[in-house]
């Protein structure tokens, strides 16, 4: 129906994605489109909206395979042989071969197109490894750094006392003013040490481990928080971006309680708050740079592919093709 870049889309790649998104219209509002004509959003059409999402789908496995030949990004042996083993571990899931032809089906797929956007997704790993290594591994430090200033991380510790007694008890106003006034002189002490970054970081944590009533963060990521705005509470952030390195706050009051923050340089392979799309696993800075590079550069060439229709398929009408309207 299609070239994009000189390689063919077909309308069972198509319309396997149009199918997708109108699964997904129907599960969460129960229906499908009565006028694929009618506006969804300002300004867009029900039939623009899935042609849209289905052309956008299809560029990102047909460009993997285009430009995975561009850049000499060669799938290894084990990458090829994947396609016939996801294969076989879906026979085996369903029951056999034609038991899985059916859900194939149903799915508006066959072997033939399954296959393909199993090799689409291997030809894109080939292709962030090819750039950037799959972990970001190509990256130089200076390269992650200049990213993440441009993107605004930083990295903070916190100890944070709770406003909260140990039988979950609201402290009372008399009970918030006895622990701010012990609280600044922890702080007075830790300012002792603030021209020893080493002495003051070693003291800050031993004050998370014996006091911080935020254990999730100190056992998920003991070597502070890497984050953007938007991620913490307001006033949490707005003392933590104005923080330089080994530079500490005062004492900060949060819904949770006082905290106490310390601003800490950039660790390219530490954790950020950042998740893997796929697996929800927390990632390093050097794999949040490498992710966002390769995201971006996947844009920019879906944006710029040069799409050659064939006749009858430049407008394409969903109410001809669900409706039977011409």
């Amino acid at each position: 129906m299609a070239t994009v870049n000189g390689a063919p889309l077909t309308w069972k790649m198509f319309y396997y994605f149009i199918a997708g998104d109108l699964q997904e219209v129907y599960y969460y509002i129960g229906s499908l489109p009565a006028d694929f004509g009618e506006e969804v959003l300002e300004g867009t059409s029900w039939n623009r909206y899935f042609i849209e999402s289905a052309q956008n789908q299809s560029l990102y496995y047909l460009l993997a395979n285009v430009k995975a030949d561009e850049l000499g990004a060669a799938l290894s042996e084990e990458q090829l042989g994947r396609v016939d083993s996801y294969w076989q571990e879906m026979e085996e899931r369903f029951g056999g071969e034609e038991a899985l032809n059916r859900e194939l089906d149903a799915a508006c797929l066959d072997r033939e197109l399954f296959s393909a956007l199993i090799l689409g997704n291997e030809k894109l790993n080939a292709l962030m490894d090819t750039l950037y290594g799959l972990d970001g591994g190509k990256l130089s430090e200076e390269e992650i750094l200049a990213w993440a200033a441009e993107k605004g991380y930083v990295r903070t510790k916190h100890v944070l006392w709770s406003f909260l007694d140990e039988s979950g008890a609201a402290l009372d106003d008399e009970g918030k003013a006895a622990l701010k006034a012990r609280l600044e002189e922890v702080l007075a002490g830790l300012r002792e040490l603030e021209g020893d970054p080493e002495a003051l970081e070693k003291r800050f944590d031993e004050l998370m481990a014996a006091e911080s009533a935020d254990p999730g963060g100190l056992a998920n990521f003991p070597a502070g928080y890497t984050y953007t705005a938007g991620t913490m509470v307001a006033a949490f952030e707005e003392a933590a971006f104005a923080l330089k390195d080994h530079e500490l706050s005062g004492l900060v009051e949060t819904s949770y309680g006082y905290h106490i923050l310390l601003g800490l340089p950039l660790n390219v392979d530490g954790l950020t708050m950042d998740q893997d799309a796929n697996t929800g696993e927390y990632m390093t800075l050097r794999q949040s740079a490498a992710n966002d590079m390769f995201t971006s550069r996947l844009v920019e060439w879906i944006d710029t592919a040069e799409i050659v229709w064939s006749e009858g398929f430049e407008e394409l009408d969903l109410n001809t093709v669900f409706h039977g309207e011409s």
